[in-house]
């Protein structure tokens, strides 16, 4: 049985806690719990995107060349190429979207780009989008439930910085029961895959 799987079966609220982060930051369309579908968007429809007309290479092109210059326009830019399917994209998008002196900062939208990587088999993408969810932020509170689990599915996918939290959520009781032989286990796997941290 994979750790997801395990976490699961502890914390059924889970997967209504990650659809809400995802529908709140990113306005995709999701399923409800009805069966319907719901629309909502975080920001204004300006009609045209930053990259409508460029290739996903060209695109993360011109993010790179106006990030020093303009923070805020190559954030949008490299969300949306993760949002267009290039998940190696999404890590820098939610660097920059949760970087606090980005004048369109947004938490939420940064915790969704990093989940849409996470799942689409990323590991250390889940370690970074559970570091925001496990402190917070501004705009986007706590919510170490949510943190236990993507440090779960990294774990799974072999990243040892997602084990390592993991075991320190496990000893603690931080959005998993406490429970240090799980605890324990998780930190020899981290260091088996290499983590040397504290």
């Amino acid at each position: 049985m994979s750790i997801i799987s395990m976490f699961a079966t502890l914390n059924p609220r889970l997967i209504l806690t990650l659809t809400f982060v995802a529908s709140e930051a990113m306005g995709s369309q999701i399923a409800s719990p009805d069966g319907g579908a719901s629309q909502k968007s975080s920001e204004p429809n300006q009609g045209h995107s930053e990259c409508d007309r460029l290739s996903l290479s060209s695109c993360a092109e011109a993010a790179r060349s106006v990030e020093a210059t303009d923070v805020a326009r190559a954030t949008r830019m490299y969300g949306e190429i993760c949002e267009r399917g290039e998940l190696a994209r999404c890590y820098r998008a939610m660097i920059l979207f949760d970087r606090s002196s980005n004048p369109g900062r947004n938490s939420k939208r940064a915790a969704a780009l990093g989940t849409r990587s996470c799942k689409g088999g990323i590991g250390h993408d889940c370690f970074v989008v559970g570091m925001i969810l496990f402190q917070g932020r501004i705009d986007l509170p706590k919510d170490y439930v949510a943190a236990a689990h993507l440090y779960a599915i990294g774990c799974d996918l072999r990243d040892d910085d997602s084990c390592a939290e993991l075991s320190s959520a496990y000893a603690k009781g931080l959005g998993v029961p406490r429970d240090l032989v799980r605890s324990k286990e998780l930190r020899k796997r981290a260091e088996a895959l290499g983590y040397r941290g504290e």
